[in-house]
């Protein structure tokens, strides 16, 4: 358990700059499909280089992992990433941190986990903070629209913590992410096909870095976390990230919250400590 919550805490880490990365690529003139389908074509091609492609594990298990790969993997992408050109990177990558409220339900739905009073408290406290950030943010339309979508890229993220950790049973992470970084980014190809490709050499340099590491090495890691401890404390160690992302908009982006933005955030991780330190069921 403990090198599973060590793996995951680093990929959440490393998701806590997506945003930040995302937008500077926005700033450079690359559109959001174009991003996304860079970010899972680069994945993709890494995870082919360390022959993940064990095809006998993916075609026993084609229908759960496409179901991964469109209602979970692609959804939460089209979400994240549009909702971020709409929204701040700190409200973005908190109220993706939703999803353990849908990984609650979800693992209940599917009987896959066990959940005691504590850590259910602990996963609705990590709400509670994600929705005093959109509340925060209501008088602003624009703002509230990019909210929106990150609700939904938070239930998509949730889905794909569960259904992931179903699959994980049955596929290996390196033949289950190979199949769904080369699926997904077959899905995305018409949509950025239809988009204007305008984008500078440091917007191309940032979506290769993305790439690289926010999808192939965080996903990597967070798999094989995944694997380790199971789906609550996955998707509520993600809460984690949205901490350092504050810090960085402030340095990086020269953004400024108002003070009841950083308690939504500080609610947030008192919930995520609540869970994370919950090894049984309470």
């Amino acid at each position: 358990m403990d090198r599973g919550i060590l793996l995951l805490l680093a990929a959440s880490g490393i998701w806590s700059t997506t945003p930040i990365f995302a937008k500077v690529a926005y700033a450079q003139g690359m559109s959001p499909m174009w991003l996304i389908e860079l970010r899972l074509l680069i994945a993709f091609l890494l995870f082919l280089m360390l022959r993940g492609n064990r095809l006998g594990e993916v075609k026993s298990n084609l229908g759960n992992l496409a179901l991964l790969g469109v209602f979970g993997l692609a959804a939460n992408y089209f979400f994240y990433h549009l909702g971020l050109a709409y929204t701040t990177a700190s409200a973005a990558q908190l109220l993706e941190s939703l999803a353990p409220v849908f990984v609650l339900l979800l693992v209940y739905a599917m009987r896959e986990e066990d959940i005691g009073r504590i850590k259910a408290a602990g996963v609705f406290i990590t709400a509670l903070g994600s929705m005093i950030i959109l509340y925060s943010h209501y008088p602003f339309s624009h703002l509230v629209l990019g909210d929106a979508m990150e609700l939904l890229a938070a239930l998509t993220w949730g889905y794909f913590i569960v259904q992931g950790s179903r699959v994980m049973h049955s596929v290996t992470p390196l033949s289950s992410l190979t199949f769904l970084f080369g699926f997904s980014s077959l899905l995305f190809l018409p949509l950025s096909l239809s988009t204007p490709l305008n984008m500078s050499p440091n917007a191309l340099l940032i979506a290769g870095t993305m790439g690289f590491l926010h999808t192939f090495l965080a996903y990597l890691l967070y798999f094989q976390g995944i694997k380790q401890t199971n789906p609550t404390s996955a998707g509520v160690i993600f809460a984690l990230s949205p901490v350092m992302t504050m810090i960085l908009e402030g340095r990086i982006l020269g953004s400024t919250s108002a003070p009841i933005f950083y308690l939504g955030g500080a609610v947030a991780i008192a919930g995520v400590i609540t869970v994370i330190t919950q090894r049984k069921p309470g």
